[in-house]
């Protein structure tokens, strides 16, 4: 079973009638589903080598969006 520490923005899939996205603030870039009484059913994980942390998390016509805005631990190369 998986565990989300930290979760930071929740989305309701349009394809999957009662489960939530959510978004773990652990350091990866796992996006877990969940149902409504907030067991554990899928983890997606997006396919990316930078650091992310991501803020937000939002479903619409058939994609999920994430949003990455901080950068705590200070390793990106801003330009």
């Amino acid at each position: 079973m998986e565990r989300i520490n930290q979760t930071s923005g929740i989305a309701e899939s349009e394809q999957h009638e009662g489960l939530l996205w959510m978004v773990n603030r652990t350091g990866d870039a796992a996006i877990n589903g969940v149902d409504a009484q907030g067991r554990w059913r899928v983890t997606l994980a997006p396919s990316t080598s930078a650091p992310v942390n991501f803020t937000d998390i939002a479903v619409r016509d058939g994609y999920i969006y994430l949003l990455d805005v901080r950068d705590e631990t200070g390793v990106r190369v801003h330009r």
